[in-house]
């Protein structure tokens, strides 16, 4: 018989709590806290006061094993491994966090893995069950993945990458003067507004997506356009975010709406104002109906 003694780093601390564990795709661990086989486990929430664990104090020495802190990760100690063809299996982990995780620190968080310095808007609270990346997904998967569900204004100011949600007031409502340096310059050379049509939008969009009420395992939601003239193309959003089933179902109907209403598309020559306004802004135009998120000041 054989049994190994390991330790597996998880995540960024602190956590709550590990719940079940799963090794290849067994329940290993019970939420109560019960191993399936014999050995046992350890688990360190990632505080910034916990202390080394013993076991790997006594291989590396007293006062110089480093104690993780921030880090949240387990010990295994014995681990019995006759269930798993005597080798080390497959681990995976039920982290329960000590509140839902906020996307705007998700997409700051992944930003700044990358090398780039973030600010942090505080007022988009949009929230999930969780988030993570698997061993083939690069840190710029994750945000790319981001962004078409969750609309947020990615600008740089001062050399720091700004990142916030979407402006719910209009910042400013620019009028005829404000189009263009000179007043006797004509209006379509001003001003130009693009449509895209509604048969060029998809009908269909579905996000995968990992469900806690099903041991996270994968599942896909959809929400299908009532449109009469929809096309019968289908945008499936792969994502690494763990989400109710509920708002994964809010989430596909809230993007498919949003893409329709953002088929409009302004363009304006704007005189001195436009030094008044940033990336992220929410405009309005006298004469244009709707509203306009500011993507690019040039």
């Amino acid at each position: 018989t054989y049994a190994s003694s390991l330790a597996v780093g998880l995540c960024q601390g602190p956590i709550l709590d590990i719940g079940r564990v799963w090794a290849d795709g067994k329940l290993l661990r019970e939420a109560s806290g019960t191993l399936s086989v014999a050995g046992a486990m350890r688990v360190y929430r990632g505080n910034e006061d916990q202390a080394p664990d013993t076991l790997i104090e006594g291989h590396i020495g007293v006062g110089q094993t480093p104690a993780f802190r921030g880090l949240a990760y387990c010990v295994f100690e014995d681990l019995a491994l006759g269930e798993f063809g005597n080798r080390i299996p497959n681990l995976s982990f039920e982290v329960i966090s000590q509140s839902d995780v906020k996307i705007i620190d998700v997409a700051a968080n992944l930003l700044e893995r990358v090398g780039v310095s973030a600010e942090i808007d505080p007022s988009y609270t949009e929230d999930v069950k969780g988030f993570s990346l698997s061993g083939r997904e690069t840190f710029r998967d994750g945000v790319n993945a981001l962004l078409p569900l969750f609309p947020m204004s990615v600008s740089e100011r001062s050399s720091t990458l700004h990142v916030a949600g979407p402006g719910t007031q209009t910042a400013m409502t620019l009028t005829q003067a404000d189009l263009g340096a000179a007043l006797d310059t004509q209006i379509g050379e001003r001003l130009s507004l693009e449509y895209e049509h509604a048969t060029d939008l998809p009908g269909e969009i579905r996000v995968s997506y990992s469900e806690p009420a099903n041991d996270f395992q994968s599942g896909m939601q959809r929400a299908q356009s009532a449109s009469l003239v929809s096309n019968d193309d289908s945008v499936r959003l792969d994502t690494s975010l763990v989400l109710e089933t509920g708002q994964a179902r809010g989430l596909a109907a809230a993007t498919l709406s949003r893409m329709r209403q953002e088929r409009i598309s302004l363009q304006a020559n704007l005189g001195l104002v436009a030094s008044l306004l940033d990336p992220g802004d929410v405009i309005s135009v006298e004469t244009v109906p709707g509203r306009f998120d500011l993507f690019d000041v040039q």
